[in-house]
C-alpha cells in the first residue's frame, strides 16, 4: 500500500462530526461560489461542493487525502444537500442550514490560505540568501 503523505493542517481537521467532516477546505474563489449557490438555491452550494471536492477540495476527515475520503465527502455532501433541498419547506431550516454550511465553506477556504501564507514566509525566511550583490562582484 502506498503511503499517503498528510496534504491538509491539523488546525483544521473535524473530530466531532463526521458530517461537519465532509464540508471540503476549498479554494477561496470556489468556496464564495459555493456559499452564492447556497444563498439563491438552498443545496445548490453543498452539492456543488462535493463535486467539487473530487478534484480542488480536500475533505476534512483527517490530515491525509486519499480518494476514498474524497468520495465519501462528495456522498454525504449529496445528502446533506439533498436535506437542505427538503428542510426548506419547514420554516425554511434548509435554507438557513444551506447558508451556514456556504459559510463555514468560506472560513475554512481563508484558514487554508492563511496558514499557507505563514508556511511560505517561514520558508522564505529559512531560505539561505545567495548571491545578493552581483555588480559587487563585477567591480
Amino acid at each position: 500500500q502506498q503511503e499517503i503523505a498528510p496534504k491538509l493542517d491539523p488546525s483544521l481537521v473535524e473530530h466531532v462530526s463526521l458530517i461537519r467532516g465532509a464540508i471540503p477546505v476549498l479554494p477561496i474563489p470556489l468556496a464564495w461560489i459555493c456559499l452564492f449557490f447556497n444563498i439563491f438555491v438552498p443545496g445548490l452550494g453543498t452539492l456543488s461542493s462535493g463535486l467539487l471536492c473530487l478534484c480542488f477540495g480536500k475533505p476534512r476527515f483527517s490530515v491525509r487525502d486519499d480518494p476514498q475520503a474524497r468520495v465519501g465527502a462528495c456522498c454525504l455532501d449529496m445528502i446533506v444537500a439533498i436535506g437542505q433541498m427538503f428542510t426548506i419547506l419547514f420554516c425554511l431550516v434548509g435554507w438557513g442550514w444551506s447558508i451556514w454550511w456556504g459559510v463555514i465553506m468560506v472560513k475554512l477556504a481563508r484558514k487554508q490560505k492563511k496558514i499557507k501564507l505563514a508556511a511560505e514566509q517561514q520558508e522564505r525566511a529559512a531560505a539561505p540568501v545567495l548571491g545578493v550583490n552581483h555588480d559587487a562582484e563585477r567591480a
